[in-house]
């Protein structure tokens, strides 16, 4: 939850990392290459293991794989000889960028095809047969987009569309903040949301000291 709290209040800085790139090139909304600086901690986590300190390396076993980073928080962009540099750094999942994210407002054109409005569909109905087994991306905004299979990113916006609701009622009725599992629906959106973000699937290979500096 600490993860998806970040990236609402970083958002737009949010940084995207191609695979195999080993955080040299990090494409943000303003930059296509921008690096991580030289104080980060995470930067030091991923070196190889002859140049990581004692301290990082007596949590590694010799047979692990390095992390897949693909996603970061950023709180700003520092300028230094190297070039543009990302400061005070935080990983975090996809999930937790399709969540919360991008625009509040869904696009007609992702409404229609994930057919958000309608919780009872079925992924098989909504496009070809091998739609739901068929990886998709989602578009945040025109530099960063998110990959998954079409059945979960169906899940993760209709739930993004929820949570997205009903933040638009709690700021008409704020009173509703004061005892929100009163309301319909909210208890099973909040329980929902807090159990995806909690699940191992959506963490995939991130270790826990990577997480934040």
């Amino acid at each position: 939850m600490v993860q998806a709290a970040i990236v609402a209040g970083c958002y737009p800085g949010i940084g995207f990392v191609r695979a195999g790139n080993k955080l040299k090139k990090i494409r943000t909304s303003t930059e296509a290459a921008a690096t991580l600086h030289p104080s980060s901690v995470i930067k030091r986590q991923v070196l190889a293991a002859s140049k990581r300190s004692d301290v990082i390396n007596q949590y590694v076993t010799e047979d692990s794989e390095d992390p897949v980073i693909e996603y970061l928080a950023f709180h700003e962009l520092a300028k230094i000889d190297e070039g543009l540099t990302l400061r005070t750094v935080t990983v975090i999942p996809p999930c937790a960028v399709v969540l919360f994210a991008g625009s509040m407002r869904l696009k007609k054109s992702t409404i229609q095809n994930f057919n958000i409005t309608d919780p009872d569909s079925e992924d098989e109905g909504d496009v070809d047969e091998d739609a739901p087994s068929r990886d998709v991306v989602h578009p945040i905004e025109h530099w960063i987009g998110v990959r998954a299979t079409y059945s979960d990113m169906k899940r993760l916006i209709q739930l993004r569309f929820k949570v997205m609701s009903y933040f638009l009622s709690a700021i008409h009725k704020p009173q509703i903040l004061a005892n929100p599992m009163k309301e319909d629906n909210v208890s099973d959106v909040l329980c929902g949301l807090e159990v995806l973000i909690c699940a191992k699937k959506f963490i995939w290979n991130f270790l826990m000291f990577y997480h934040f500096e």
